[in-house]
């Protein structure tokens, strides 16, 4: 992952102040009690003890270790929140990839071979099954929204979980998938807000 290496440096920034802010403290307290107190309770106290005792070697290196854990930490975080919106965007297209093949799985697993105590009730364009209308079209938004980039794009998408939410919406309460469907309506309004949000960018 893209965030691995600017967490890493965080960590290890963090760690230099924290260990060389704590060193410059004792070193404070070694030269008198008065510079410790200072040092520990006021933030500028440690600047100007560096440089009243810049000739000292373990003073100038604890200093620069200790700053050079702040920039090293300061910089990762700004790194970090750069590639965060992406690291999101590849969460949700994941998600959504997961639900994809939930999807298909659901497909698979309440089709069915017609035999012949098997009353088949024909379906028409004007009057589709609506489960598996709805599976259709969520599958149709899932699938766009791995490759959505405009604002037309996410229309789409939306179009299409509003599609999903129709279809599962109107799944009668005699239909086998009515509890699958029931909780796929407030699954896809979920994503039919994130695809809404997306579209008005």
């Amino acid at each position: 992952m893209a965030a691995i290496p600017f967490i890493l440096l965080f960590v290890v920034g963090l760690l230099l102040s924290i260990i060389f802010g704590i060193t410059n403290i004792v070193l404070a307290f070694q030269e008198s009690i008065g510079w410790g107190f200072l040092v520990l309770l006021l933030p500028f106290a440690a600047l100007a003890f560096s440089i009243k005792f810049w000739h000292r070697k373990w003073v100038r290196r604890s200093f620069l270790y200790n700053v050079g854990g702040v920039v090293a930490a300061f910089l990762s975080a700004i790194g970090m929140s750069l590639t965060l919106p992406a690291l999101l965007q590849q969460a949700d297209r994941a998600r959504l990839a997961q639900q994809d093949a939930f999807y298909a799985e659901t497909w698979e697993e309440t089709a069915f071979e017609p035999d012949s105590q098997t009353a088949i009730v024909p379906t028409t364009a004007e009057a589709p099954e609506p489960f598996y209308a709805g599976v259709s079209s969520a599958m149709a938004a899932a699938e766009l929204t791995q490759t959505a980039q405009s604002s037309a794009d996410w229309t789409e998408v939306a179009d299409n979980w509003e599609r999903a939410i129709a279809m599962m919406a109107s799944v009668p309460a005699e239909h086998p998938q009515f509890e699958v469907a029931q909780t796929k309506v407030s699954e896809y309004e979920k994503n039919l807000a994130y695809a809404a949000q997306n579209s008005q960018r």
